[in-house]
């Protein structure tokens, strides 16, 4: 007699087989998703052949399902966080699930009334809305969660954390784990680090939020700039402008600065002049070098110290029986003392 286990196990596979036949994919994708989870819950041993079969079912589905059902879900979810909540800032298990429906459908807007409630959760939805004041709060909840070790969740939460930082302020406000997203942190003092570390932030799926970055560094150093140039008057720009600290063009008509790119094209007598004494300066120091070096070689001093360490090194492999030749001391005197491993 088959136990409870082995006729539900049954039952199962038989409901979800005549189910299969009687849904179309394209209509029901989401049925047929819900039968086919069901089907791979089942504890193994029930057979090689309907195993096959279940994984070929897996892959007729990934070829034809409806990929714009997803965004059919996510009402039913929100339906089902409120009748599970017995109120509104009560973390449910569902929260995740309509939070990545709504990213996987890339329909934001449903998740947002329940993440402008303050409860646990991270900020990828308000980060996609470009809120990202909400969003690094989000991220710091949960790199911030008490805890006896470093998950991998908090990992990646602190790379967001630190790229949405950069966005948001144009610097990273606390640094937490820093030694495990050096690539991240580099970015902010080098823009060649989105270069350097092109793979490591592909990898993280985070090479969209580097370039979001890298533009909004661009326009925080105009920012800087602007601020700097409002703290000074035409004529001390004009006199920057005449020392050739800068490179600009007043327009005395609105008094705009238009500032430009250095005019110097490095092929005047001046310039080739100031390369030849450069290029005489290294050639002399390499020349310079060079004789210090002979110098050091035909010392006699050196090359006692020389053949001093090259006995030591023969004695010890030949396993301290080799005698070192004699070392002769500062006051001419022969040192024939033993190895100390003898």
């Amino acid at each position: 007699m088959a136990s409870p286990l082995e006729q539900f196990v049954n039952n199962v596979r038989t409901m979800s087989a005549s189910v299969l036949e009687t849904l179309d994919v394209q209509q029901h994708s989401l049925g047929v998703m819900a039968v086919l989870v069901a089907k791979f819950s089942l504890p193994p041993g029930t057979g090689d052949a309907d195993r096959s079969t279940m994984f070929q079912q897996i892959q007729d589905f990934l070829n034809n399902c409806n990929g714009e059902q997803p965004i059919r879900g996510i009402e039913t979810l929100k339906k089902a966080i409120r009748k599970i909540q017995l109120f509104d800032s009560q973390l449910t298990s569902i929260h995740a699930d309509l939070c990545q429906l709504c990213l996987l459908s890339k329909c934001m807007k449903p998740a947002i009334d329940f993440l402008e409630t303050d409860v646990t959760g991270i900020g990828m939805i308000y980060t996609a809305m470009k809120n990202y004041d909400r969003a690094l709060y989000f991220f710091e909840v949960v790199v911030t969660v008490p805890s006896m070790v470093v998950s991998h969740i908090m990992l990646e939460a602190y790379k967001k954390y630190i790229l949405v930082s950069f966005i948001l302020h144009g610097k990273v406000v606390c640094r937490f784990l820093k030694p495990l997203s050096v690539a991240y942190h580099e970015l902010g003092s080098s823009q060649h680090a989105a270069i350097k570390h092109r793979e490591t932030f592909i990898r993280d799926k985070n090479m969209g939020l580097v370039n979001q970055v890298l533009s909004s560094m661009y326009k925080k150093n105009i920012q800087r700039l602007t601020k700097t140039f409002l703290t000074l008057s035409l004529t001390d720009v004009a006199s920057r402008i005449e020392e050739g600290e800068i490179y600009a063009m007043i327009n005395q008509k609105d008094g705009m600065v238009v500032f430009l790119d250095s005019p110097e094209k490095y092929l005047s007598p001046e310039t080739l002049c100031v390369l030849e004494q450069q290029m005489a300066a290294c050639t002399k120091l390499h020349q310079y070098i060079q004789e210090m070096d002979e110098q050091i070689q035909v010392n006699p001093q050196v090359c006692e110290v020389i053949v001093a360490g090259d006995a030591v090194r023969a004695g010890a492999a030949d396993g301290g029986l080799h005698q070192a030749a004699p070392v002769h001391t500062g006051d001419g005197r022969a040192d024939t003392s033993e190895p100390s491993g003898l």
